[in-house]
């Protein structure tokens, strides 16, 4: 069977195409990790020019600036993982191409051509090196959501901090709603966050 049938490149393409997209929305979860970070420290600036009624908020943001940090470290894990498949799958389909361009070639030159042999040396190459990129491609995007996998779970600890960063709101004698907002604000950066990774997770899947 040829290495380049129509179902393989058809697959490599639209596979490019979801891992294209995948890179996109790490891309999201790299800005909203940098949000979350300044509505972090927002926090912190509010809650130190308060009266002594609120200083349980300089907690909050403070445990908000130390996640935002672990959350960027993990976005730029991820992209950096992103940026390897990336130059796997052009190279992958920079291979196909050349494997097609040495079918065609085969065709064309009929049954009684010596070249063939050589022709056909070179096809086993690119199957080989598609073979060996397929199996790289696999490590590295297993790699990857198991690296989505705790960045979720990373998601869903902030979250947890902004629910208590609303109930500390509650304690407020002034600016009450100004910490409800940015703990809210917080919570929907974390919520759009996971629900990305989770998209990611489910489009791949499929």
């Amino acid at each position: 069977m040829s290495v380049v049938a129509a179902e393989n490149v058809e697959m490599a393409q639209a596979n490019f195409g979801r891992i294209v997209a995948i890179n996109e929305a790490i891309k999201r979860i790299a800005t909203l990790s940098h949000y979350v970070r300044l509505r972090a420290i927002n926090t912190l600036i509010i809650a130190a020019r308060s009266t002594d009624a609120v200083k349980g908020f300089s907690v909050i943001s403070f445990e908000l600036i130390r996640f935002s940090r672990d959350l960027e470290k993990m976005s730029h894990r991820l992209s950096g993982q992103m940026h390897e498949i990336l130059i796997q799958t052009t190279h992958k389909a920079r291979v196909l191409r050349i494997a097609q361009a040495l079918q065609r070639t085969l065709q064309a030159m009929g049954s009684t051509r010596r070249d063939h042999q050589i022709i056909r040396a070179l096809l086993q190459k690119q199957s080989e090196m598609l073979s060996r990129d397929d199996e790289r491609l696999r490590e590295d995007l297993r790699e990857l959501f198991l690296k989505i996998k705790e960045t979720i779970r990373l998601c869903s600890r902030g979250r947890a901090i902004s629910i208590y960063g609303k109930i500390e709101s509650a304690y407020a004698r002034s600016d009450r709603e100004i910490y409800l907002q940015l703990s809210r604000t917080v919570e929907q950066y974390l919520l759009e966050a996971e629900e990305t990774l989770k998209h990611i997770q489910e489009s791949y899947a499929k």
